[in-house]
């Protein structure tokens, strides 16, 4: 059986779109991962604009009452002033009309006290024994009532004065107890203001350090995340390495048996595709060196990703690893696939098992290019599905 027949050009087709639906799988995670990136670095509504906002319109509303507060105690203190300097003439009126009652009484009561001596000269004999102490009696008397009338009199204006000025008191303390309260509410508004902006910078510092604990928890899962991939990488490319030997002896058997079945006449064809197959071998090996010194080179630069994770953005070190990855992974199918060695020409690779235990098996069959099925790309990439 000749091995090296051509395979139906549909595997080819289907192997075209299976490497399709695998670029298509990769870009929709990437864009996915981008976009995840964007939305949690993307600022939020400030609550530090909040806060001011409510400040300063509890800042306003402070000041509007201190001037309403004002300007009530200056009325307040215009209507005391005014009061008082109605009552201050009033008293100086009421004294001047005191005084002035004060004298006519007076003269009111000489006039009754001239009046009482004339009636008691009159209605007493001129000769009598009793005329002066009658006179003095009566003196006496007139001059007792009077003195009893005047401190009534002054009595009652004592108790009018003092009414009017506790009345006066009342006011007044009921215009202090008034302006009193609406300090009151006035350092009340700012004591609950005070309090709620208390309360929200507690809120705001729980919310903040659930937010650095959320932050710090995202930065060990990632970089616990990256030294998985890098173990992996490290475990693909050991295997790789490993399979670098079983390769050559696989192609040394299969050109064994490629020698043993073809006919003595096209011994000269046969050297021509040795040296074909010895031209493509080196080729091999060289893209293979290559790929080891890219693979190595994206080892360190992960590396100091992990250094730079650890002191800058986690974020952007994680996509660019993630990227390099990518880009290695990519560069490595596309060795694969374009490999012209007869072995690959006629053989295929299949990858089975879970996850954790991924290896390669090489089995014969007729020449056909290497496939990569989805369910092949979801086994091989096993983080990638978990993304």
């Amino acid at each position: 059986m000749d091995t090296t027949e051509i395979e139906p050009p549909q595997k080819n087709k289907s192997s075209g779109a299976a490497l399709f639906t695998v670029y298509g799988f990769f870009f929709f995670w990437f864009f996915l991962l981008l976009f995840c990136l964007l939305w949690f670095s993307s600022p939020s509504v400030s609550y530090e604009d909040k806060l001011k906002e409510n400040f300063a319109r509890g800042s306003a509303e402070l000041e509007k009452r201190r001037l309403a507060l004002e300007e009530e105690q200056r009325k307040e203190r215009e209507r005391r002033e005014r009061e008082e300097r109605e009552a201050q003439e009033r008293r100086e009126r009421e004294a001047r009309e005191l005084e002035n009652r004060r004298r006519l009484e007076e003269e009111s009561r000489m006039e009754r006290v001239g009046a009482v001596f004339r009636r008691a000269s009159v209605e007493m004999p001129p000769f009598s024994a009793h005329h002066p102490l009658l006179y003095v009696q009566a003196a006496k008397q007139e001059m007792e009532r009077q003195r009893r009338e005047e401190w009534e009199r002054a009595k009652r204006e004592e108790l009018g004065r003092r009414k009017e000025a506790e009345q006066e008191e009342i006011v007044r303390l009921r215009a202090r107890k008034k302006s009193l309260e609406l300090e009151l509410e006035a350092v009340g508004n700012k004591h609950k203001q005070i309090t709620d902006r208390l309360r929200d910078a507690q809120s705001m510092r729980r919310i903040q350090k659930a937010e650095v604990d959320l932050i710090n928890q995202k930065r060990d899962a990632r970089i616990a995340e990256i030294n998985t991939l890098q173990l992996e990488f490290e475990e693909w490319q050991r295997k790789l390495s490993q399979l670098v030997p079983e390769q050559q002896r696989l192609s040394e058997k299969l050109r064994n048996i490629s020698l043993k079945k073809l006919p003595r006449e096209s011994d000269g064809r046969n050297t021509q595709t040795r040296h074909g197959s010895s031209g493509n071998c080196r080729r091999l090996k060289d893209q293979l060196d290559v790929l080891e010194k890219e693979t190595t080179d994206k080892l360190t630069q992960m590396e100091q990703y992990n250094k730079e994770l650890k002191l800058g953005d986690m974020d952007d070190c994680l996509l660019r690893g993630l990227l390099s990855l990518l880009a290695c992974l990519s560069q490595l199918f596309l060795l694969i696939k374009v490999i012209p060695h007869p072995f690959f020409a006629s053989h295929s690779i299949i990858f089975f098992g879970n996850p954790s235990e991924l290896f390669f098996f090489f089995f014969f069959q007729t020449s056909s290019p290497p496939v990569f099925s989805p369910a092949t790309i979801f086994t091989l990439f096993p983080i990638f599905i978990q993304r």
